[in-house]
């Protein structure tokens, strides 16, 4: 399955707009389908979570948990992830166990 990133602002907006959204403890996710059979994906880790240092830290490791398990959603969709502040103190196991549980409920 092919991923590409979304990158403009009106996408982004768009998803948050008409895309269904699912909550959990540690993330929030957006999807919408789109045209495509290509997964589209991106990221938000907003600046009140921390410092530079620790919100890359939390994107590098979104971004290997969707390498790795992205691949349980549907094809042809956009999606959002956005993390919540309690994703500083969380690790590795609970963050992939909190998004594959919301893609679940997505599909």
């Amino acid at each position: 399955m092919t991923v590409q990133k979304l990158k403009k602002t009106a996408e982004f907006r768009n998803i948050f707009r008409i895309g269904a959204k699912r909550t959990g403890r540690y993330l929030s996710v957006y999807v919408m389908p789109n045209e495509t059979v290509v997964n589209r994906i991106g990221f938000v880790v907003k600046k009140e979570i921390g410092n530079a240092v620790q919100r890359n830290r939390i994107k590098r490791v979104l971004r290997e948990i969707w390498r790795q398990k992205g691949n349980r959603l549907i094809s042809g969709c956009d999606v959002i992830i956005m993390a919540k502040k309690a994703i500083l103190h969380a690790t590795f196991e609970c963050i992939q166990n909190d998004l594959l549980e919301l893609i679940d409920n997505l599909s």
